[in-house]
This record gives structure tokens, C-alpha cells and sequence, in this order.
């Protein structure tokens, strides 16, 4: 993969805008046809690009996806769809896109031209990434990321980006019983959610949820209850949970998913007790289907090798 993003070649326009009404296609298609047994799955589109789009609505014609009178009526539409391609069924859909703007190239240039100040310029930049941004019903937009400097760039990306989901396993046989889940992140800090496995008609779940100092579910409140994933779970002896929008301290929380840091404890007799054999039947997942869409015109010039590899610094950041 990042060989592939070394040699992606340099081409001529930037055609930003189509090339996210492509990724939403590929998501809306993903979703319905590849992982729709799986409905806790997370879709991100991640966009590194120079901003400028001036190909976009003769790339749609050309392809039969649209014909655009110019880039606001494109943009237009493009908002209109963001909004529905998760559909409007599902609480758990969950769908963000992070777009990525390097200012260093034509917008610079256009800014000296037009002789635009710094407040003058912001405005433009963030009317401009409004086109980019977007999420599902519910869903927060994720803060504009823009600047000069890619390195910059990538470590506000690394700070914001997160896939704010915790999957976990109770063993039936806790049933009535109260498990404490501990967790880290990848910075080391531990967190723990506490709750009550029940059963409640043919469902199993875990409910009076609370959360350690500072940790929070923009989900899922205090005293909460959470439906174990499968509806039917005829056979087995497990029933599996995830509590999604995990933050600590106001910040996303990035749960380290190797399973040795990973604690279960269930109460007995007044006492938590660790269930020693939890790291052999659990399995730590990210639910999580990505596309980054990375900008190769020939507008970020003399930045074109550095953004690349900025691109792959990313790719690592979302698959850690």
C-alpha cells in the first residue's frame, strides 16, 4: 500500500469534489452489499488535498455521474448526499468524513493575488472545506483540518482522528452479575465501564452502565443500557457488546486494541474478580471500513513527494 501511494503519478486538475462523490457511492455500496451483517461497522473518507478544485464538474460529465452548471451546484448535491448515504434506519450508522487542506500551493498563490488578509482568507478556506465536510445524522463533523505545513497537518489529523468504538465479550455465565471493563489507550492511560449483564425477554444486556472519572459515551449515558450485537444467539456462550463514542477528558479515546491490555473483572460476593481466561476468548476488533483520497494534480508542485508520504504517515495513523 505505501509503495502504491509513493508512485501514484502526477496528474493535471484537482478533481477533489468528484472524487468524494465517488468514495460515497463506494461506501453507500460497501454498506449495503459487503458489511451489512455487520451493522456496527464505522465509515470514514479521509481527504488530503490542495483545496483548488478545477476539474471536478467535467470529470462528473465525462462519467456520466452528473451534469453541473459549476462547482456550487455540485457542491450542492454533494451535501445532499452525505447526509443519505448512511440512510436513515439505523441509530448506529456512523459515517464521518476528514477533510485534509494544504495551503501552500494555489491557494497561496490565489491569496496573494487577490491580496487577502488572514481573516479574509479563513473565511475562504472554511466556506471552501464546508464542501468536503460531512457526517451521518447525529454524527459530529470533524474539526477543519488546514494550514502550510504538512507535518502540522498530520499530527492535528492524528489528534482528532479516532475510531471511538470498544467491542467486548460477557460470558453468559455472569449472567445477573456486574463486570467492569478496563481499558487503555494508546498513550497508556486506563478507563473502565462498569454495568450489569442481564436478560430482558430474548435479548441479553448490559445496563446501569457508569464510567470511570472522566470518561464518557456520547452514545450512551450514565445508567444506561447497551442490546448485546446479535438478536439471535441460539449456541453460544458469549454475548458481544460496543459502547461507541468513547471520550476521556474531552478527548476522542484510542483504545489500545492489543488484548493483553484489556481487563475483565466480575463481581462476587461484595468483590471484582479478573476473569483470567478473557485475552483467549476475546478477540479486539476495529469495526471500520476507510478510504483516503489523496490529491495527485499537479498543483501541490515542489510538496508533491512530501505530501505522499504524509499520506502514508496518515494511512498508519488510521490503521493503528
Amino acid at each position: 500500500m505505501d509503495n502504491y501511494i509513493r508512485h501514484i503519478p502526477d496528474g493535471q486538475n484537482t478533481v477533489g469534489y468528484y472524487a468524494l462523490d465517488m468514495a460515497l457511492d463506494r461506501i453507500k455500496y460497501v454498506r449495503k452489499k459487503v458489511m451489512h451483517k455487520d451493522p456496527e461497522t464505522k465509515y470514514y473518507i479521509v481527504l488530503l488535498t490542495d483545496g483548488l478544485d478545477n476539474g471536478s464538474t467535467v470529470a462528473a460529465r465525462n462519467s456520466h455521474q452528473g451534469r453541473y452548471k459549476d462547482i456550487e451546484s455540485y457542491i450542492s448535491k454533494l451535501n445532499k448526499k452525505k447526509t443519505k448515504v448512511m440512510g436513515w434506519k439505523k441509530k448506529q450508522d456512523y459515517f464521518q468524513i476528514y477533510p485534509i487542506l494544504f495551503t501552500a500551493g494555489d491557494l497561496e498563490e490565489m491569496r496573494r493575488n487577490n491580496n487577502m488578509d488572514d481573516a479574509t482568507f479563513n473565511k475562504y478556506v472554511m466556506n471552501m472545506m464546508e464542501g468536503y465536510r460531512g457526517s451521518s445524522k447525529g454524527v459530529e463533523k470533524p474539526a477543519p483540518i488546514y494550514g502550510n505545513n504538512l507535518d502540522k497537518l498530520v499530527k492535528e489529523f492524528e489528534e482528532q482522528f479516532s475510531i471511538q468504538g470498544f467491542e467486548f465479550l460477557v460470558p453468559k455465565g455472569y449472567l445477573n452479575k456486574r463486570i467492569r471493563m478496563t481499558m487503555e489507550d494508546l498513550d497508556g492511560n486506563k478507563a473502565s465501564i462498569e454495568g450489569t449483564f442481564a436478560k430482558q425477554s430474548f435479548r441479553y444486556v448490559f445496563k446501569d452502565i457508569s464510567f470511570s472519572e472522566g470518561l464518557i459515551s456520547e452514545s450512551i449515558p450514565s445508567g444506561g443500557m447497551v442490546k448485546s450485537k446479535n438478536q439471535s444467539e441460539q449456541g453460544s456462550i458469549l454475548s458481544v457488546f460496543m459502547i461507541d463514542n468513547l471520550k476521556l477528558n474531552g478527548k476522542p479515546f484510542k483504545i489500545n486494541t492489543d488484548i493483553s491490555t484489556i481487563k475483565q473483572e466480575y463481581m462476587d460476593y461484595g468483590y471484582f474478580v479478573t476473569n483470567s481466561e478473557y485475552q483467549s476468548q476475546a478477540e479486539s476488533r476495529k469495526n471500520a471500513y476507510v478510504i483516503m483520497i489523496i490529491d495527485g494534480s499537479k498543483s501541490f508542485k515542489e510538496n508533491s513527494r512530501l505530501a505522499k508520504e504524509k499520506a502514508i504517515e496518515m494511512r498508519k495513523i488510521v490503521t493503528k
